[in-house]
């Protein structure tokens, strides 16, 4: 389990008690998020989370094939960690991969925003100013490395912008285009726009999301 900005290993518990019915499940908070130690830089890239989690699971003794559960950030950290290391998973479901691929989304939001939204709305996650001070910059190559043609995936997605209407509806000119170009990374990704569950999916449309993880697992075990 790879969860958002900010949000502690506990953030998707029905499904971590769903699954723990078939298979071992793991949750973890990354550096300086709950009760883990703050990271020795703390604005750092998001390649150095990756590399985070590639070292926390080696420290547990948590042997791959792993199914990958993220949400929002934590769908970048799940989606670059399977890129790096694509011997290692089985598949993966991501709930709004949020902030997607930096230069296509800055590409699709000067189209449509003033430089005052993108500066102050759209950019600062991307720049570190979000809650765990993670630079998301650098994570283009979630579109330009590929992922193996085996490997069962979906991306989940819908969007509210936190009940900010005017400007969703700028966003939501490009941005499912956006995710679901994610699901063409590999041959075996799927894209799903679950239109009125905003941002928080495994909570708001938890059928939905349990359908998706059954559906990866299934696929997963054929393999």
């Amino acid at each position: 389990m790879s969860l958002g900005n900010g949000q502690g290993e506990n953030g998707m518990e029905p499904t971590q008690t769903s699954l723990a019915r078939r298979t071992r499940v793991c949750a973890y908070n990354r550096a300086g998020v709950g009760d883990s130690s703050a990271p020795r830089t703390r604005t750092r890239p998001v390649s150095a989370v990756v590399e985070e989690m590639s070292q926390f699971l080696k420290a547990a003794k948590i042997a791959p094939p792993y199914l990958l559960i993220g949400g929002s950030a934590g769908g970048v950290v799940a989606f670059m960690f399977a890129q790096a290391h694509p011997a290692d998973v089985a598949g993966m479901v991501l709930s709004n991969p949020m902030p997607p691929p930096y230069s296509r989304d800055v590409e699709g939001a000067r189209r449509v925003m003033t430089a005052t939204e993108l500066h102050d709305i759209e950019t600062p996650d991307y720049r570190g100013e979000n809650p765990e001070s993670i630079v998301f910059t650098g994570n283009d190559s979630m579109l330009t490395t590929p992922l193996p043609t085996a490997l069962p995936y979906s991306i989940l997605f819908d969007e509210n912008c936190d009940g900010d209407k005017r400007f969703c509806a700028k966003v939501l000119t490009y941005l499912p285009q956006l995710e679901a170009s994610l699901a063409r990374v590999g041959a075996g990704g799927r894209f799903e726009w679950l239109k009125g569950a905003g941002h928080g999916i495994p909570e708001s449309r938890p059928e939905a999301f349990a359908a998706a993880v059954d559906d990866v697992w299934s696929r997963a075990v054929r393999r």
